[in-house]
């Protein structure tokens, strides 16, 4: 069995300007590293991912894009594709397309909560540059189950919201540079890498939040209600679908939502406008006025109407730039 303090699974997460941190952080881990390494970044779904690549280059691990069913070995880097959670599963990782978690797929909590369950305190969270909170959550439940919870110092991180958000809540019981982390790995990292069968016996089940009531509020997403629970980790909110969301994340994800809500508005409107003036032109060479009068009311109201949302949406700079493409004010 190995040593208390030997970590046998690092788990990575990152966000904005996390490319660069990885690269650095990895560039500093021997070839004889005997932890296995997962990464989690944000990227778009539909992106193809070359991080593998990049981190192969970086340094003597060698990075491979996950795989389903693949193996977790020691000196190997996995990292999560695009639109796939990654997920601890054994000795082995799982690659999953279950819903967006604080607006992402991959998400770097699913990640940290598998990874809390199966290696407990055989396990190392990091949390890199980022903004949000993704990760924050899972951190904590690595924290919790007794493995070595690391936040990059913020005053180094390209986007210090994120490792700063994991400082605030409690859940980074360590605050380092990236050539703090790395040395913190390699002293950590254990010649006596764990079988399925310790594995097996270390398994941690996550307890039952123990307070969920339907919240006024509805999931972005799917627009199903959104239970808000309390957990050991802080409160979430998740719907039936299985949407889940940090409360941090929950705004944010719904700004966008209504943001793109309201633009939609808009440009229904402006198309109102539009064809309320077409009809009034044909009813112009028909000859009927009083339906002339009235179209051209109606696109008056219309136009009105999507230039109050306009000017509520759009804060323009001196040079007029920011009017969206599909309208043009006419008054």
């Amino acid at each position: 069995m190995p040593p208390a303090d030997a970590t046998a699974l690092v788990a990575i997460g990152a966000s904005a300007g996390g490319v660069e941190a990885l690269r650095e952080l990895v560039g500093k881990l021997p070839r004889d590293l005997r932890s296995a390494v997962l990464i989690v970044l944000h990227i778009p779904p539909s992106d193809t991912s070359v991080l593998a690549d990049i981190l192969t280059r970086a340094g003597p691990l060698p990075a491979q894009r996950a795989v389903d069913g693949m193996d977790i070995e020691p000196g190997r880097i996995l990292v999560a594709p695009p639109d796939h959670h990654l997920l601890v599963d054994g000795v082995s990782v799982r690659l999953d397309r279950g819903p967006r978690i604080n607006g992402h797929r991959p998400a770097i909590d699913p990640l940290f909560r598998s990874a809390a369950t199966w290696y407990g305190p055989y396990a190392m969270g990091i949390l890199l540059s980022g903004m949000l909170d993704d990760g924050v959550a899972g951190l904590a439940a690595l924290l919790q189950s007794g493995a070595v919870t690391v936040a990059q110092s913020p005053d180094e991180a390209a986007y210090p919201d994120l490792p700063q958000n994991a400082i605030d809540r409690g859940a980074a019981a360590k605050v380092l540079t990236i050539q703090e982390i790395a040395d913190l790995v390699v002293a950590c990292s254990t010649d006596e890498p764990l079988t399925l069968e310790e594995v097996v016996a270390m398994q941690r089940q996550r307890e039952e939040p123990t307070d969920a009531n339907v919240s006024p509020f509805t999931c972005p997403h799917c627009h199903g209600s959104l239970w808000e629970i309390a957990d050991p980790t802080g409160t979430r909110f998740q719907c039936r679908t299985g949407h889940s969301f940090t409360i941090e994340s929950l705004v944010e994800v719904s700004t966008d939502a209504l943001d793109d809500a309201l633009w939609g508005a808009y440009r229904s409107l402006l198309e109102q406008a539009d064809l309320c003036r077409r009809m009034a032109r044909r009813m112009m060479d028909a000859g009927t006025m009083r339906q002339v009068d009235r179209y051209e009311q109606l696109a008056r109201d219309a136009e009105r109407r999507a230039w109050v949302l306009h000017d509520a949406l759009v804060v323009k700079d001196e040079s007029g730039e920011g009017q969206p493409q599909g309208g043009r004010r006419t008054g």
